[in-house]
């Protein structure tokens, strides 16, 4: 048996729920478009999360006014040199090269 696709648990644990408010005819909010405010607040993680992130970034030396969040609330972003994040992740990145494809990409073998 194939394992079920992380989206496809997603859909069928969380969309109902999403849904639910919006489509029985009995509800306030019956036939309501969820506005872009209110799809960021869903996605986004808790700010404790956010706030543990930010701080093990900080305490792996990357200077806090650096870090953002993204407009979606979704990612936190920070720019850094390639060793640094090699550090930081403990991995190592390189080049790969597709054949056939004339394209290059940098990834970490795990």
């Amino acid at each position: 048996m194939k394992a079920a696709e992380p989206i496809s648990l997603f859909i069928e644990a969380f969309l109902p729920w999403l849904t639910s408010d919006r489509s029985h005819p009995e509800s306030s909010k019956y036939g309501q478009h969820y506005s872009v405010e209110e799809v960021t607040e869903l996605f986004a993680p808790a700010q404790d999360t956010v706030d543990a992130v930010r701080a093990w970034l900080e305490s792996a030396g990357v200077a806090s006014e650096s870090v953002t969040q993204s407009i979606n609330n979704q990612w936190l972003q920070f720019d850094a040199r390639s060793g640094d994040v090699e550090a930081l992740l403990k991995t190592q990145y390189h080049f790969f090269e597709h054949s056939g494809f004339e394209k290059t990409s940098i990834a970490c073998d795990e």
